[in-house]
């Protein structure tokens, strides 16, 4: 007796299913650009020179190599005088490393005179210095205001000036936390500067913003070294939000079994699974319900909801 109950026991957990899935992020938590559109003088450095992410060549690895990609090189223009090239790699800009186009254009903005800048340039196996002397030009456009992650760290920061004796430590400064912001919970305040991001260089704000979204899920853990307003550094360690979990399946065969599918909102109960048929058992998809009973009666309720195909917006004068 005792043997044919532990038997029955065991057979009944070895059917027990409990499955918990952890919630998706809402639609509206993405990276977004803030930006004021009121049309403003901006004064620039150029260059001449055009760059793109220099993007690992295995593209299953997240891993960043460094400098980016010289892509075009304007005649005539100071980079070109330089003797840079299409092909070159640009690892840094007056000391400061350039890990993405957004970087570079900062660290452009920042040079507000005429002066000699030097470049660190790479060309197959050589790494040299070039002196580039950049022409300061004015034009008119909307002014970015902040770079926003509203899911994980849900913050939201800019690419500032160099500070006195800084040039070297630039950073995205943190221009706001959002509610439940892991980071404002570690302590980390508006006005600081993210100097490290899993240990490594965050780069500009819009690449510190892309790579959260790269190497963060829900609920990972996050390393940043934080640069004080008062110029002293410490590491924080966070937990990146999480909208937690929710049971998605329960059941003990062949006694009962619940299920919901989240993605697709579908869902099914059922009771008594005799292999050719079960005794009770409801579908559902959406709002309509289709019952079940015995296998011989079955009945429907709620409304059947059809989806739409998306409409594709196509210009004017072009062809559908």
């Amino acid at each position: 007796m005792k043997k044919s109950f532990i038997l029955s026991l065991a057979l009944s957990l070895g059917a027990c299913t409990l499955t918990r899935e952890t919630l998706p992020l809402p639609a509206a938590f993405f990276a977004e650009q803030a930006v004021d559109e009121s049309v403003v003088p901006r004064h620039s450095a150029w260059i001449g020179l055009s760059v793109s992410l220099n993007e690992n060549d295995d593209p299953s690895s997240l891993e960043m190599r460094p400098g980016v990609r010289v892509s075009a090189v304007e005649e005539d223009g100071p980079a070109a005088r330089a003797g840079l090239r299409v092909g070159d790699f640009l690892l840094a800009f007056d000391g400061v490393s350039v890990q993405d186009p957004g970087l570079l254009e900062h660290l452009l903005a920042n040079v507000a005179e005429v002066r000699t800048v030097e470049l660190q340039v790479e060309r197959g196996s050589r790494i040299f210095a070039a002196e580039v002397i950049p022409e300061i030009r004015s034009e008119e456009s909307g002014r970015t205001v902040a770079w926003v992650e509203r899911a994980l760290l849900r913050v939201a920061v800019r690419d500032a000036a160099p500070r006195a004796g800084q040039a070297a430590r630039l950073g995205p400064e943190v221009v706001g936390l959002g509610p439940q912001s892991p980071l404002a919970e570690a302590g980390v305040r508006v006005g600081e500067r993210i100097v490290r991001f899993q240990g490594e260089d965050p780069g500009s704000a819009a690449a510190f913003v892309r790579r959260i979204g790269l190497l963060l899920r829900p609920g990972d853990e996050a390393e940043l070294r934080v640069l004080g307003s008062d110029g002293s550094e410490r590491t924080v360690k966070v937990e990146a939000w999480s909208p937690g979990s929710v049971l998605t399946r329960l059941g003990v065969w062949p006694v009962f079994c619940w299920e919901d599918e989240l993605a697709s909102d579908r869902g099914v109960f059922w009771i008594g699974d005799l292999l050719l048929v079960q005794l009770f058992r409801v579908d559902r998809l959406g709002r309509e319900k289709r019952w079940s009973l015995l296998g011989l009666f079955h009945w429907r309720t709620g409304e059947a909801v059809l989806e739409e195909a998306p409409v594709l917006a196509v210009p004017l004068g072009a062809a559908p």
